[in-house]
């Protein structure tokens, strides 16, 4: 029985260049991550609460600490995120001069080396994937607490002039 690698769905044309559909996939898996991690961590919370109930309240804290070691550790051995190494995505340097001359006249173990991420290059795409949606998450948690854009009654959007267009009952 053949099943087929991400790799062999690739176009001949561009063997390194991921799908369309891997991309979106390893999008989706990394959105669906946080909220399945919440459940779990949810549903053993109420079963036992003495030792849970204060993790699950500092939840987004602990999500982002996680995820900080988690996408650290992969960015520097596999130079992808956690999400990205799970369907065989990497991510690389690029040159400032690329062509097929310069790759060919470089050795393969030196060029391998040029494309690997630095420090700097980690620290970015940590902070993007890891520190954007954390403050998103404290933004949003703050604006809804803060009534998330919910119309009391008596407080019209366009002001008082709307209840003069309302029709009056007779």
């Amino acid at each position: 029985r053949h099943t087929r690698s991400p790799a062999s769905t690739r176009t001949p044309a561009a063997p390194c260049r991921p799908s369309f559909f891997e991309l979106i996939a390893q999008e989706q898996l990394s959105d669906l991550l946080k909220p399945a991690i919440r459940y779990v961590l949810t549903v053993l919370a109420q079963r036992h609460p003495r030792y849970l109930l204060r993790i699950v309240h500092r939840f987004d804290e602990l999500y982002m600490v996680l995820m900080l070691a988690v996408e650290r550790h992969y960015l520097r051995t596999w130079n992808a995120s956690f999400t990205e190494h799970f369907y065989g995505l990497r991510r690389r340097r690029r040159p400032a001069v690329s062509t097929q001359r310069l790759d060919a006249s470089v050795p393969p173990n030196k060029l391998q080396a040029a494309r690997q991420l630095r420090d700097r290059d980690v620290n970015w795409s940590v902070f993007f994937l890891v520190g954007l949606p954390y403050l998103e998450a404290k933004v949003t948690d703050y604006w809804e607490r803060m009534g998330g854009g919910a119309v009391v009654a008596g407080d019209a959007v366009g002001g008082a002039g709307d209840d003069a267009a309302a029709p009056q009952p007779a």
